[in-house]
């Protein structure tokens, strides 16, 4: 073969292999790095929360920043403790899976004590909103539906219907019924 056609070879496959990586990188990335509205956020992030979005469409005063900083450090200390069980509790459910046979009795406690933990945790969540709304002005609590609105639709799980990427199913059609005695009359 010509030099030429060797070198022509060569640039291609070095395109086509740096094409993969870009992708690769780009889905590792986007599988990792995702920010959702409800996603753990380290201290420094809490420290700058006068930068969040929210701050922004809100418009929050230097006084509502703090009181909400401050609440947020509450939330935190106990927020830690409950995801750390969470976390023993699912471990301890797929340990279940190690043993020859599955103890369904157990695998349900399990799930149940997980499903309870959940709960506190949502609740803790939904009492930080609710900390939030009360603080704000009546425009703000509006801006504040919106904005919790937004977030939600923004992040989405793919898969979701109603996502821009798959339509609402509708509902199916009923089946034809016959008439009704009443509307012949």
């Amino acid at each position: 073969m010509s030099k030429k056609v060797i070198l022509i070879i060569l640039i291609v496959s070095v395109a086509i292999n740096l094409a993969t990586l870009c992708t690769f990188a780009y889905f590792w990335w986007t599988r990792h790095h995702r920010q959702g509205p409800f996603r753990f956020q380290p201290p420094e992030q809490i420290k700058n929360f006068g930068k969040m979005q929210m701050v922004k469409k809100l418009e929050l005063t230097q006084k509502q920043i703090e009181k909400i900083h401050r609440m947020r450090e509450e939330m935190g200390k106990g927020a830690d403790s409950l995801r750390m069980e969470l976390f023993k509790k699912r471990k301890e459910l797929m340990e279940t899976l190690k043993q020859d046979e599955v103890n369904e009795a157990r695998v349900d406690s399990i799930i149940n004590e997980i499903s309870d933990l959940q709960a506190q945790h949502e609740k803790k969540i939904m009492k930080g909103f609710q900390y939030i709304r009360d603080i704000l002005t009546q425009e703000q609590r509006e801006r504040l539906g919106e904005f919790l609105h937004m977030m939600l639709e923004e992040h989405r799980p793919p898969h979701l219907p109603g996502n821009g990427n798959h339509p609402v199913i509708p509902d199916p059609p009923h089946p034809p019924q016959p008439p009704s005695p009443l509307h012949g009359r």
